[in-house]
């Protein structure tokens, strides 16, 4: 399957993020990503789920939100420790707002949220053959990818 790119970046952050949501929707309807008995179990990435799971998600995305995003901003030595450069504010700001949109969603958390080697900042997502990366890259772009089994199936670039 060949990777799939859209057109360049739009200014309009509303409208960014609503084509994100919809490509990572998307991602888990491709051909080839049939749920496993294990995958079944886990909530999908798009469903509301009943109370319960609606507040741990949503609780699990304030998280994120509140933690690393916002420490990460005033621990850029730790970053330069690593010999990394560190996100900047406005990349941290938009992974932020990607968060909130993504948890008002109702979509499940990312599995962990890591800094990349160029100051940006990538939400993984893994459910056992499956594995999608948002990166929020420091020139403010978004990839939305999706793998099945260690190979690219579906890349959307915002």
């Amino acid at each position: 399957m060949s990777a799939k790119t859209m057109p360049p970046p739009v200014e309009n952050l509303e409208e960014r993020f609503q084509r994100v949501l919809e490509a990572w929707q998307r991602a888990t309807e491709l051909p080839g990503t049939l749920p496993t008995k294990a995958a079944e179990e886990e909530q999908p990435l798009h469903e509301p789920g009943d109370r319960q799971t609606r507040l741990a998600r949503r609780q699990a995305w304030n998280e994120i939100i509140d933690k690393p995003l916002i420490e990460w901003g005033h621990e850029a030595k730790d970053f330069e420790e690593e010999g990394i450069p560190p996100p900047s504010r406005e990349t941290l700001s938009l992974a932020g707002r990607l968060a909130a949109a993504m948890r008002d969603a109702g979509l499940s958390p990312p599995t962990r949220v890591v800094p990349d080697t160029h100051g940006g900042i990538v939400f993984e997502h893994r459910r056992d053959e499956v594995f999608e990366t948002i990166r929020i890259s420091s020139d403010r772009s978004i990839d939305v990818c999706h793998f099945v089994c260690g190979r690219l199936a579906h890349r959307v670039s915002i």
